[in-house]
């Protein structure tokens, strides 16, 4: 048995067809760019700082400390600007003061790269510390596929840090 009778539409139906479908076409081309270099570039770039002005500042939470490397340090223990170049037996003191302190996970956002001296003395502290975490590098290389004009691949290769 078939009920026919006048159809009716439901209010808005139109314009969520055309809000669905312009989604099912842009989103595609959106996942695309933003795999692209240029995609992330501009991602990571402008768009990242203008979202993060645009929230503004926020409150750490309670349970959370950070260790700032500023220039006030920097003079105040009368080391050059580049941290990667800080003895690691500074390191090493601030992650024992950490670890005497309560903190329950010491996360490192410095890349220990090569060998240097102290490095006994700071993996001694990771270790007594218990929960380390150390970051790792990323290394950009362009990888020329064929001649002069050929494409570039781009790879990049995580770093670890030092032993």
């Amino acid at each position: 048995m078939r009920v026919s009778g006048p159809t009716r539409r439901i209010p808005g139906s139109k314009r969520l067809s055309r809000t669905l479908l312009l989604g099912l076409a842009l989103g595609p081309l959106g996942a695309l760019l933003g795999l692209s270099p240029a995609g992330l570039a501009l991602e990571e770039n402008p768009v990242l700082g203008w979202l993060f002005r645009l929230r503004g500042p926020l409150p750490p939470p309670d349970e959370v400390a950070l260790v700032v490397v500023d220039r006030a340090s920097q003079h105040a223990f009368g080391l050059s600007g580049r941290y990667p170049e800080w003895p690691r037996r500074l390191h090493a003191r601030l992650v024992e003061r950490l670890h005497a302190a309560g903190a329950r996970v010491i996360v490192f956002d410095i890349l220990f790269a090569g060998s240097r001296a102290a490095d006994a003395e700071l993996a001694r502290a990771f270790r007594d510390a218990g929960r380390v975490v150390l970051a790792q590098g990323i290394e950009r290389h362009d990888l020329p596929l064929g001649g002069r004009d050929a494409p570039v691949l781009k790879q990049e290769v995580l770093r670890d840090p030092a032993p």
